[in-house]
Protein backbone atom coordinates (compact mmCIF):
# COMPACT_ATOMS: atom_id res chain seq x y z
CA UNK A 1 0.00 0.00 0.00
CA UNK A 2 1.41 3.79 -0.89
CA UNK A 3 2.73 5.10 2.31
CA UNK A 4 1.66 8.70 3.94
CA UNK A 5 3.86 10.43 4.95
CA UNK A 6 3.51 13.77 7.67
CA UNK A 7 6.18 16.27 7.00
CA UNK A 8 6.46 19.65 9.07
CA UNK A 9 8.35 22.49 7.63
CA UNK A 10 8.42 26.46 8.62
CA UNK A 11 6.71 28.94 6.57
CA UNK A 12 3.80 29.30 4.26
CA UNK A 13 2.43 28.02 1.29
CA UNK A 14 0.79 29.77 -1.62
CA UNK A 15 0.19 28.75 -5.23
CA UNK A 16 0.63 32.27 -6.37
CA UNK A 17 4.36 31.46 -5.65
CA UNK A 18 5.12 28.72 -7.59
CA UNK A 19 7.51 27.33 -8.70
CA UNK A 20 9.91 30.35 -7.02
CA UNK A 21 9.93 29.40 -3.14
CA UNK A 22 9.75 31.83 -0.46
CA UNK A 23 9.88 29.99 2.20
CA UNK A 24 11.15 26.53 3.21
CA UNK A 25 7.43 24.94 3.31
CA UNK A 26 7.36 25.88 -0.67
CA UNK A 27 10.80 25.03 -1.16
CA UNK A 28 9.51 21.55 0.02
CA UNK A 29 6.35 21.41 -2.02
CA UNK A 30 7.93 22.84 -5.26
CA UNK A 31 10.57 20.50 -5.04
CA UNK A 32 8.22 17.80 -5.18
CA UNK A 33 5.41 19.76 -7.88
CA UNK A 34 7.69 21.23 -10.66
CA UNK A 35 10.66 19.63 -12.36
CA UNK A 36 14.10 21.31 -13.74
CA UNK A 37 15.88 20.28 -16.83
CA UNK A 38 18.80 19.38 -14.56
CA UNK A 39 19.08 18.02 -10.86
CA UNK A 40 21.95 18.90 -8.22
CA UNK A 41 22.31 16.07 -5.88
CA UNK A 42 23.28 16.41 -1.99
CA UNK A 43 27.19 16.26 -3.04
CA UNK A 44 26.32 18.54 -5.83
CA UNK A 45 26.71 16.28 -8.75
CA UNK A 46 24.47 17.24 -11.83
CA UNK A 47 21.81 14.54 -12.20
CA UNK A 48 19.28 14.43 -15.35
CA UNK A 49 15.85 15.92 -14.53
CA UNK A 50 13.21 16.84 -17.51
CA UNK A 51 16.00 16.14 -20.01
CA UNK A 52 18.19 12.91 -20.47
CA UNK A 53 20.76 14.45 -22.41
CA UNK A 54 22.83 18.22 -22.78
CA UNK A 55 26.15 19.69 -23.89
CA UNK A 56 27.44 23.26 -23.93
CA UNK A 57 29.79 24.85 -26.54
CA UNK A 58 31.61 28.22 -27.23
CA UNK A 59 33.53 28.26 -23.55
CA UNK A 60 29.82 27.21 -21.95
CA UNK A 61 28.22 30.51 -23.82
CA UNK A 62 26.07 27.86 -25.41
CA UNK A 63 23.67 24.62 -24.16
CA UNK A 64 21.74 22.04 -25.89
CA UNK A 65 19.09 20.33 -23.34
CA UNK A 66 17.17 17.03 -25.09
CA UNK A 67 14.25 15.97 -23.09
CA UNK A 68 12.99 12.31 -22.13
CA UNK A 69 10.42 11.11 -23.65
CA UNK A 70 8.50 10.37 -20.47
CA UNK A 71 9.09 13.84 -19.09
CA UNK A 72 4.96 14.53 -18.77
CA UNK A 73 2.73 17.32 -16.65
CA UNK A 74 0.66 16.42 -14.05
CA UNK A 75 -2.01 16.35 -16.80
CA UNK A 76 -0.05 13.15 -19.02
CA UNK A 77 0.68 15.75 -21.78
CA UNK A 78 4.16 16.09 -23.08
CA UNK A 79 6.88 18.57 -21.98
CA UNK A 80 8.33 19.96 -25.00
CA UNK A 81 11.08 22.43 -25.99
CA UNK A 82 7.92 25.06 -26.05
CA UNK A 83 7.16 24.86 -22.36
CA UNK A 84 10.50 25.15 -21.22
CA UNK A 85 10.78 28.54 -23.26
CA UNK A 86 7.42 29.73 -21.41
CA UNK A 87 8.33 29.56 -18.16
CA UNK A 88 11.17 30.74 -18.27
CA UNK A 89 9.54 33.88 -20.08
CA UNK A 90 6.93 33.89 -17.55
CA UNK A 91 9.82 34.04 -14.98
CA UNK A 92 11.71 36.96 -16.23
CA UNK A 93 8.10 38.63 -17.05
CA UNK A 94 6.82 37.79 -13.59
CA UNK A 95 10.09 39.11 -11.75
CA UNK A 96 10.19 41.92 -13.54
CA UNK A 97 6.33 42.94 -12.27
CA UNK A 98 7.32 42.30 -9.09
CA UNK A 99 10.73 43.11 -8.52
CA UNK A 100 11.94 40.39 -6.38
CA UNK A 101 11.58 36.15 -6.57
CA UNK A 102 12.47 33.47 -4.33
CA UNK A 103 16.40 32.66 -2.96
CA UNK A 104 18.49 29.25 -2.64
CA UNK A 105 18.59 29.17 0.99
CA UNK A 106 16.62 26.65 2.36
CA UNK A 107 16.45 27.69 6.09
CA UNK A 108 15.90 31.45 5.29
CA UNK A 109 17.11 34.37 2.98
CA UNK A 110 20.74 35.30 2.54
CA UNK A 111 22.07 38.64 0.91
CA UNK A 112 22.70 37.18 -2.00
CA UNK A 113 19.47 35.86 -3.27
CA UNK A 114 20.77 35.23 -6.75
CA UNK A 115 18.77 35.90 -10.17
CA UNK A 116 18.42 32.38 -11.98
CA UNK A 117 20.25 32.32 -15.10
CA UNK A 118 17.95 32.87 -17.46
CA UNK A 119 19.23 32.95 -20.94
CA UNK A 120 20.00 35.78 -23.75
CA UNK A 121 18.00 33.52 -26.39
CA UNK A 122 16.33 30.48 -27.15
CA UNK A 123 15.92 28.39 -29.85
CA UNK A 124 13.72 25.19 -30.03
CA UNK A 125 15.16 22.84 -32.62
CA UNK A 126 12.00 20.50 -32.31
CA UNK A 127 9.68 19.80 -30.29
CA UNK A 128 12.43 18.01 -27.78
CA UNK A 129 15.54 19.89 -28.01
CA UNK A 130 16.23 23.24 -27.60
CA UNK A 131 19.40 25.67 -27.94
CA UNK A 132 19.70 28.45 -25.57
CA UNK A 133 22.66 31.25 -25.46
CA UNK A 134 24.30 33.00 -22.82
CA UNK A 135 26.98 35.96 -22.45
CA UNK A 136 27.35 35.11 -19.56
CA UNK A 137 28.53 31.62 -19.11
CA UNK A 138 27.04 29.83 -16.33
CA UNK A 139 27.69 26.27 -15.19
CA UNK A 140 25.65 22.99 -15.98
CA UNK A 141 24.44 23.62 -12.16
CA UNK A 142 22.41 26.56 -12.71
CA UNK A 143 19.93 24.78 -14.71
CA UNK A 144 19.07 22.59 -11.72
CA UNK A 145 17.90 25.96 -10.20
CA UNK A 146 14.36 25.53 -9.04
CA UNK A 147 13.29 29.04 -9.78
CA UNK A 148 13.52 27.63 -13.69
CA UNK A 149 11.31 24.72 -13.27
CA UNK A 150 8.72 24.07 -16.05
CA UNK A 151 5.66 24.31 -16.26
CA UNK A 152 2.19 25.42 -17.71
CA UNK A 153 -1.06 27.15 -17.18
CA UNK A 154 -3.48 25.57 -15.13
CA UNK A 155 -7.31 25.74 -15.07
CA UNK A 156 -7.17 25.46 -10.96
CA UNK A 157 -5.30 27.82 -8.91
CA UNK A 158 -1.70 25.72 -9.09
CA UNK A 159 0.35 25.98 -12.09
CA UNK A 160 0.07 22.67 -14.36
CA UNK A 161 3.61 21.33 -13.05
CA UNK A 162 5.93 18.68 -14.76
CA UNK A 163 6.87 16.95 -11.09
CA UNK A 164 6.23 13.81 -9.80
CA UNK A 165 3.27 15.05 -7.24
CA UNK A 166 0.43 16.73 -7.34
CA UNK A 167 -1.65 18.63 -4.77
CA UNK A 168 -4.78 16.80 -3.89
CA UNK A 169 -6.09 19.43 -2.09
CA UNK A 170 -7.07 22.89 -2.87
CA UNK A 171 -4.59 25.07 -1.22
CA UNK A 172 -2.07 25.11 1.92
CA UNK A 173 -2.51 28.58 2.78
CA UNK A 174 -5.58 28.81 4.78
CA UNK A 175 -5.92 25.33 6.15
CA UNK A 176 -2.25 25.32 7.16
CA UNK A 177 -1.46 22.15 5.26
CA UNK A 178 -1.09 20.82 1.71
CA UNK A 179 -1.56 17.44 0.50
CA UNK A 180 0.65 16.08 -2.42
CA UNK A 181 -0.03 12.68 -3.82
CA UNK A 182 1.49 10.76 -6.99
CA UNK A 183 1.17 12.62 -10.47
CA UNK A 184 1.47 9.83 -12.79
CA UNK A 185 2.01 6.26 -11.25
CA UNK A 186 2.65 5.29 -7.90
CA UNK A 187 4.00 7.59 -5.11
CA UNK A 188 3.73 8.60 -1.45
CA UNK A 189 0.90 10.69 -0.14
CA UNK A 190 2.09 13.69 1.71
CA UNK A 191 0.69 15.64 4.09
CA UNK A 192 2.82 18.78 4.36
CA UNK A 193 2.20 20.85 7.96
CA UNK A 194 3.53 24.54 7.10
CA UNK A 195 3.88 27.60 9.28
CA UNK A 196 4.95 25.38 12.44
CA UNK A 197 7.33 26.79 14.85
CA UNK A 198 7.74 30.36 15.77
CA UNK A 199 5.40 32.19 18.07
CA UNK A 200 2.57 29.78 17.17
CA UNK A 201 3.71 26.48 18.83
CA UNK A 202 6.85 24.34 19.39
CA UNK A 203 8.29 21.95 16.96
CA UNK A 204 8.93 19.75 19.72
CA UNK A 205 5.07 18.71 19.60
CA UNK A 206 5.51 17.35 16.13
CA UNK A 207 8.15 14.58 17.28
CA UNK A 208 5.81 13.71 20.26
CA UNK A 209 2.62 13.82 17.60
CA UNK A 210 4.80 11.15 16.04
CA UNK A 211 5.33 13.40 12.54
CA UNK A 212 7.17 11.33 10.02
CA UNK A 213 9.71 14.33 8.65
CA UNK A 214 10.28 17.80 10.40
CA UNK A 215 12.82 20.28 9.15
CA UNK A 216 13.89 22.56 11.39
CA UNK A 217 16.74 24.89 12.53
CA UNK A 218 16.08 25.55 16.00
CA UNK A 219 18.32 23.74 17.93
CA UNK A 220 16.05 23.17 21.13
CA UNK A 221 14.33 20.73 18.63
CA UNK A 222 17.39 19.28 17.54
CA UNK A 223 18.67 18.29 20.79
CA UNK A 224 15.14 17.00 22.00
CA UNK A 225 14.89 14.49 18.69
CA UNK A 226 18.49 13.51 19.45
CA UNK A 227 16.93 11.97 22.85
CA UNK A 228 13.86 10.36 21.27
CA UNK A 229 14.01 6.71 20.08
CA UNK A 230 12.74 6.15 16.28
CA UNK A 231 13.94 9.46 15.20
CA UNK A 232 17.47 9.77 12.93
CA UNK A 233 19.10 13.04 11.23
CA UNK A 234 19.51 12.95 7.75
CA UNK A 235 22.72 14.52 6.87
CA UNK A 236 21.91 18.38 5.01
CA UNK A 237 24.74 20.58 3.76
CA UNK A 238 26.09 23.63 5.82
CA UNK A 239 23.42 26.21 3.37
CA UNK A 240 24.28 29.73 5.39
CA UNK A 241 27.89 31.32 5.73
CA UNK A 242 27.29 34.70 8.46
CA UNK A 243 30.09 36.91 8.18
CA UNK A 244 31.50 40.28 9.61
CA UNK A 245 31.31 43.11 6.96
CA UNK A 246 33.23 46.09 7.20
CA UNK A 247 33.06 48.83 4.67
CA UNK A 248 35.65 51.30 3.76
CA UNK A 249 36.09 54.96 5.04
CA UNK A 250 33.99 57.51 3.68
CA UNK A 251 35.24 59.41 0.72
CA UNK A 252 32.62 61.83 1.73
CA UNK A 253 34.37 62.09 5.05
CA UNK A 254 37.44 63.77 3.26
CA UNK A 255 38.95 61.03 3.21
CA UNK A 256 39.78 60.53 6.92
CA UNK A 257 40.55 57.15 8.11
CA UNK A 258 37.15 55.64 10.34
CA UNK A 259 38.94 54.67 14.30
CA UNK A 260 36.13 51.99 13.79
CA UNK A 261 37.14 50.94 10.91
CA UNK A 262 40.64 50.68 11.66
CA UNK A 263 42.97 48.05 10.73
CA UNK A 264 39.83 45.18 9.96
CA UNK A 265 41.23 44.72 6.45
CA UNK A 266 44.95 43.85 7.66
CA UNK A 267 43.28 41.97 10.71
CA UNK A 268 40.68 40.28 8.12
CA UNK A 269 43.82 39.16 5.66
CA UNK A 270 45.04 37.23 8.53
CA UNK A 271 41.91 35.13 8.97
CA UNK A 272 43.79 31.53 9.73
CA UNK A 273 45.14 33.47 12.91
CA UNK A 274 44.60 31.64 16.14
CA UNK A 275 42.66 34.55 17.73
CA UNK A 276 40.59 34.27 14.90
CA UNK A 277 40.00 30.70 14.77
CA UNK A 278 39.39 31.09 18.38
CA UNK A 279 36.59 33.75 18.11
CA UNK A 280 34.83 31.06 15.64
CA UNK A 281 35.10 28.35 17.51
CA UNK A 282 33.76 30.23 20.79
CA UNK A 283 31.02 32.05 18.39
CA UNK A 284 29.83 28.42 16.58
CA UNK A 285 30.11 27.21 20.39
CA UNK A 286 27.99 29.69 22.25
CA UNK A 287 26.33 32.62 20.83
CA UNK A 288 24.25 30.70 17.92
CA UNK A 289 21.36 29.13 19.03
CA UNK A 290 21.50 26.72 16.16
CA UNK A 291 23.79 24.38 14.35
CA UNK A 292 27.10 25.73 14.21
CA UNK A 293 30.17 25.19 13.12
CA UNK A 294 32.91 27.70 12.12
CA UNK A 295 33.13 29.09 9.22
CA UNK A 296 35.33 27.45 6.18
CA UNK A 297 36.29 29.71 3.28
CA UNK A 298 34.01 30.60 0.50
CA UNK A 299 34.91 28.41 -2.23
CA UNK A 300 32.84 29.99 -4.93
CA UNK A 301 34.50 33.54 -3.96
CA UNK A 302 37.62 31.75 -4.37
CA UNK A 303 37.56 30.41 -8.04
CA UNK A 304 39.33 32.11 -11.18
CA UNK A 305 37.62 35.47 -12.20
CA UNK A 306 34.31 36.00 -13.74
CA UNK A 307 33.14 39.27 -15.59
CA UNK A 308 31.60 41.33 -13.34
CA UNK A 309 29.96 44.93 -12.99
CA UNK A 310 32.68 47.89 -12.28
CA UNK A 311 32.41 48.26 -8.25
CA UNK A 312 30.65 51.08 -7.19
CA UNK A 313 32.48 52.76 -3.96
CA UNK A 314 30.35 53.59 -0.99
CA UNK A 315 31.21 55.13 2.36
CA UNK A 316 30.62 55.04 6.02
CA UNK A 317 27.92 58.69 6.81
CA UNK A 318 30.16 60.53 9.30
CA UNK A 319 29.15 61.97 12.82
CA UNK A 320 27.70 58.67 13.80
CA UNK A 321 28.95 56.53 16.56
CA UNK A 322 29.78 52.93 15.75
CA UNK A 323 27.13 50.53 15.16
CA UNK A 324 27.43 46.89 13.83
CA UNK A 325 24.12 46.31 12.32
CA UNK A 326 21.79 42.96 11.09
CA UNK A 327 18.65 41.73 9.83
CA UNK A 328 15.68 42.30 13.30
CA UNK A 329 14.11 38.63 11.80
CA UNK A 330 17.63 36.52 11.85
CA UNK A 331 17.98 35.11 15.14
CA UNK A 332 21.46 34.20 14.52
CA UNK A 333 22.57 37.54 12.96
CA UNK A 334 21.31 38.87 16.24
CA UNK A 335 23.27 36.48 18.76
CA UNK A 336 26.59 37.20 16.98
CA UNK A 337 26.26 41.34 16.73
CA UNK A 338 25.59 41.11 20.58
CA UNK A 339 28.16 38.72 21.28
CA UNK A 340 31.09 40.39 18.91
CA UNK A 341 30.29 43.67 20.77
CA UNK A 342 30.55 42.47 24.39
CA UNK A 343 33.75 40.21 23.55
CA UNK A 344 35.08 43.81 21.77
CA UNK A 345 34.25 45.83 24.94
CA UNK A 346 36.43 43.99 27.11
CA UNK A 347 39.57 42.05 25.10
CA UNK A 348 41.58 41.90 28.24
CA UNK A 349 39.28 40.16 30.19
CA UNK A 350 37.65 37.57 27.15
CA UNK A 351 41.01 36.21 25.90
CA UNK A 352 42.04 35.25 22.34
CA UNK A 353 38.38 35.27 21.48
CA UNK A 354 37.91 38.94 22.82
CA UNK A 355 40.74 40.50 21.14
CA UNK A 356 40.38 38.75 18.07
CA UNK A 357 36.56 40.52 17.90
CA UNK A 358 38.48 43.83 19.16
CA UNK A 359 40.42 43.69 16.31
CA UNK A 360 37.90 43.16 13.51
CA UNK A 361 35.55 45.53 14.84
CA UNK A 362 38.47 48.53 15.46
CA UNK A 363 37.34 48.70 19.27
CA UNK A 364 41.07 48.89 20.40
CA UNK A 365 40.46 52.32 20.11
CA UNK A 366 38.06 52.61 23.02
CA UNK A 367 35.20 52.83 20.96
CA UNK A 368 31.62 52.62 22.67
CA UNK A 369 30.00 50.16 19.93
CA UNK A 370 25.98 49.18 19.64
CA UNK A 371 24.13 46.75 17.76
CA UNK A 372 21.91 47.88 15.51
CA UNK A 373 18.67 45.65 14.42
CA UNK A 374 17.22 47.09 10.78
CA UNK A 375 14.71 45.39 8.34
CA UNK A 376 14.33 43.54 5.29
CA UNK A 377 15.24 46.56 2.08
CA UNK A 378 16.32 49.09 5.15
CA UNK A 379 19.31 46.40 5.67
CA UNK A 380 19.86 45.88 1.69
CA UNK A 381 20.06 49.55 0.82
CA UNK A 382 22.10 50.16 4.19
CA UNK A 383 24.58 47.59 3.48
CA UNK A 384 25.34 48.87 -0.36
CA UNK A 385 25.39 52.57 0.69
CA UNK A 386 27.57 51.51 3.60
CA UNK A 387 26.10 53.85 6.26
CA UNK A 388 27.45 51.70 8.99
CA UNK A 389 30.42 50.85 10.71
CA UNK A 390 30.00 46.99 9.71
CA UNK A 391 27.24 44.18 9.41
CA UNK A 392 26.62 40.90 9.78
CA UNK A 393 25.42 39.25 6.44
CA UNK A 394 24.43 35.93 5.46
CA UNK A 395 25.65 34.44 2.58
CA UNK A 396 24.69 30.79 1.08
CA UNK A 397 27.26 28.47 1.55
CA UNK A 398 27.17 26.50 -1.51
CA UNK A 399 25.38 28.13 -4.65
CA UNK A 400 24.43 26.68 -8.07
CA UNK A 401 26.31 29.26 -10.16
CA UNK A 402 29.45 30.64 -8.94
CA UNK A 403 29.93 33.61 -11.21
CA UNK A 404 26.75 34.65 -10.68
CA UNK A 405 26.99 34.82 -7.09
CA UNK A 406 29.85 36.84 -7.28
CA UNK A 407 28.47 39.59 -9.05
CA UNK A 408 25.60 39.34 -6.46
CA UNK A 409 27.88 40.04 -3.96
CA UNK A 410 29.51 42.76 -6.14
CA UNK A 411 26.30 44.61 -6.37
CA UNK A 412 25.08 43.86 -2.60
CA UNK A 413 28.59 44.99 -1.55
CA UNK A 414 29.84 47.47 -3.73
CA UNK A 415 32.48 48.55 -1.62
CA UNK A 416 34.34 45.07 -0.90
CA UNK A 417 36.70 45.81 -4.09
CA UNK A 418 38.12 48.68 -2.35
CA UNK A 419 39.02 48.66 1.20
CA UNK A 420 36.42 47.03 2.59
CA UNK A 421 36.72 43.44 4.94
CA UNK A 422 34.45 40.63 4.27
CA UNK A 423 35.20 37.87 7.48
CA UNK A 424 33.25 34.34 7.65
CA UNK A 425 32.14 33.31 11.10
CA UNK A 426 30.49 30.63 11.11
CA UNK A 427 27.90 28.01 8.98
CA UNK A 428 24.75 27.37 9.88
CA UNK A 429 22.57 24.46 8.32
CA UNK A 430 18.88 22.96 9.05
CA UNK A 431 18.13 19.57 10.55
CA UNK A 432 16.09 16.96 9.02
CA UNK A 433 14.60 14.64 11.33
CA UNK A 434 13.28 11.28 9.76
CA UNK A 435 11.43 8.83 11.80
CA UNK A 436 13.39 5.52 11.29
CA UNK A 437 10.88 3.22 9.60
CA UNK A 438 10.40 5.90 6.08
CA UNK A 439 12.71 5.08 3.77
CA UNK A 440 14.27 5.96 0.18
CA UNK A 441 14.28 10.27 1.73
CA UNK A 442 17.31 11.82 -0.23
CA UNK A 443 18.32 15.25 -0.05
CA UNK A 444 19.00 18.09 -2.74
CA UNK A 445 22.39 20.51 -3.07
CA UNK A 446 20.56 22.95 -1.01
CA UNK A 447 19.15 20.04 1.79
CA UNK A 448 15.37 19.89 0.38
CA UNK A 449 13.98 16.71 0.86
CA UNK A 450 12.94 14.27 -2.43
CA UNK A 451 9.68 12.73 -1.09
CA UNK A 452 8.77 11.03 -4.18
CA UNK A 453 10.10 7.76 -3.91
CA UNK A 454 10.07 7.54 0.11
CA UNK A 455 8.07 4.68 1.87
CA UNK A 456 7.58 2.94 4.95
CA UNK A 457 9.07 -0.04 6.23
CA UNK A 458 6.49 -2.87 5.80
CA UNK A 459 7.43 -4.52 9.27
CA UNK A 460 7.22 -1.04 10.81
CA UNK A 461 10.82 -1.78 12.51
CA UNK A 462 13.86 0.88 12.84
CA UNK A 463 16.90 0.53 11.16
CA UNK A 464 19.29 -2.11 11.23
Amino acid sequence: MPAELRVAAPGPIAAADAPSPRSAAERIAFRQMYGTLLRADCAGRIRPGLADAWRSADGGHRWTFHLRGTARFWDGTQVTAGDVVWSWRRLSESRTASGAEGGLALDGPTLLDVPPALPDSVVTVDAATLEVYYGDAPSAAAFADPRLAVLRAGAGIWPLGSGPLRPVSPSGADSGSLVLGPALGPGPTVILLSGVGGQEGDERDLLDAGVDVVLTSDLRTRRYAETLPGYAVLPAPWSRTYALAVPRASERDGGRPDPARADTAAYGARAESEALDALRVSLARDAVREEAVPAAPLVWRTLPACASDPPVRGGRRSGRPPRLAFSMADGPARDLADRLVALASSPQETGPEGRAASGLLGAQRGLDWRTLPLVGQVLDVSVRAAEESAYIVTLPRRVLDPCAARRALAAALPWLAGEGALVPLVDTRPAVFVRDQVTGLTVDFDGTPRLDRAGRRADGGGRP
